[in-house]
């Protein structure tokens, strides 16, 4: 399978917080974040990383070497950055998209999926898209922040997907996309990330993959809504120093050895349980917590 992995951006939102390392690059648990999301996948895939160039100029961060590293069959594209967003990432390795199945990937979360039983769903249902969703408690549900909410019909197809957006009150009942996503063909991913771009499809300036999936449906296009076990951001600063409290906390208490996450001295303050340990929020996201880790 080939899977494309858009990480262009700059993360103004890391730097303006004091990090120094390219997003893609920050040491999660003792390894960079995009060495996590590459184990989503088969070692046997084909991987296309869409790179933000000044990141591969670089020569201290050797970012070309590392990902080459990662996987047998990996291809690097430099991009120069501007904040367009993911879709106009995938148009950079437009000679890579043919008639061929893909995946798309964001570069900055973690998740549990059945990888095998997924591919086998989309071989036997033939949609045209898929994405995979996550639904119910999640410590980062907590929040103000809402996400790509999807409204699913009772068979998990997509009807409708709208960015920043629950579909229900109370958001933990509203699917929600992961940033992992599956076309049916490179060539119609290539097609629709043409359309977003030329038509203006974009969100605070900047075309998201979700942003593909309406058009796709009212074109009369299925799309399949297929559930994680686990998800947890790693967009924001604040994302990534909240699972740092909980995996410190949990490799203590389970005896883990914990690798490093490089979070900067000016903001390890911020890296804290924010719930009082008797408060509901705690409890709740102590026992997702606790299973992730031990389901690692």
């Amino acid at each position: 399978m080939k899977v494309i992995i858009p990480m262009s951006g700059a993360g103004d939102r890391f730097k303006r917080a004091g990090y120094t390392t390219p997003k893609p690059m920050i040491l999660v648990d003792g390894r960079p974040m995009i060495d996590h999301v590459a184990d989503l996948f088969s070692p046997d895939d084909e991987f296309i990383f869409v790179c933000n160039q000044d990141h591969l100029n670089d020569v201290s961060l050797r970012l070309a070497d590392h990902l080459k590293n990662l996987r047998p069959n990996v291809t690097v594209i430099g991009q120069e950055p501007k904040k367009l967003g993911p879709n106009y990432a995938i148009l950079a390795a437009a000679e890579f998209l043919n008639d061929e199945p893909v995946l798309v990937s964001y570069c900055d979360y973690a998740l549990r999926w059945n990888r095998a039983d997924f591919l086998d769903k989309v071989q036997a249902l033939h949609p045209d898209s898929a994405s995979i969703c996550y639904i119910g408690f999640h410590p980062h549900l907590l929040g103000p922040n809402l996400y790509a909410g999807v409204r699913v019909d009772q068979d998990g197809r997509a009807l409708e997907v709208r960015e920043k957006h629950s579909f229900t009150e109370d958001k933990m009942q509203t699917w929600q996309q992961a940033g992992l996503f599956y076309f049916s063909s490179g060539q119609l991913l290539k097609r629709y990330c043409e359309r977003a771009l030329k038509e203006g499809w974009l969100l605070n300036g900047e075309s998201y993959t979700s942003l593909l999936f309406n058009p796709m449906l009212q074109d009369g296009l299925s799309s399949l809504v297929y559930p994680a076990d686990y998800f947890c951001q790693r967009g924001t600063p604040e994302d990534l120093e909240e699972y740092e409290a909980w995996s410190r906390l949990l490799a203590q208490e389970q005896g883990r050895i914990k690798g490093v996450t490089d979070i900067p001295a000016s903001r390890l303050a911020n890296v804290g349980i924010k719930f009082s340990p008797n408060s509901p929020e705690y409890q709740r996201s102590y026992a997702y917590w606790k299973s992730y880790f031990e389901n690692k």
